[in-house]
């Protein structure tokens, strides 16, 4: 699962996986519980078509955690695809 995007790569590299790790670390807070409920995908022009998994819950718990990763990475220099807002996908009605 991917909560900020750290690029394309066939095989992530150790010294990413070093970083990652590093950064992950940094997250702090209680555990929390997401069910996903659909899959979905979206066409992107020459590249594989992600996997995207979706939820019924509310997007505030996904939200702390992308901003706290966020953080994370900056501070361990990891170069990632951060966008300040992030888009829970999720649907309140079911």
């Amino acid at each position: 699962m991917s909560v900020i995007g750290i690029g394309d790569y066939d095989v992530l590299p150790e010294d990413v996986i070093f970083v990652a790790r590093q950064a992950g670390a940094t997250v702090e807070g209680a555990p929390i519980a997401v069910t996903f409920d659909r899959i979905m995908s979206f066409r992107r022009e020459d590249k594989a078509r992600p996997l995207v998994l979706c939820s019924k819950g509310g997007p505030m718990p996904l939200m702390r955690l992308h901003v706290q990763l966020g953080v994370g990475m900056q501070n361990t220099g990891l170069r990632h695809q951060y966008r300040s807002q992030f888009h829970a996908a999720y649907d309140a009605a079911l």
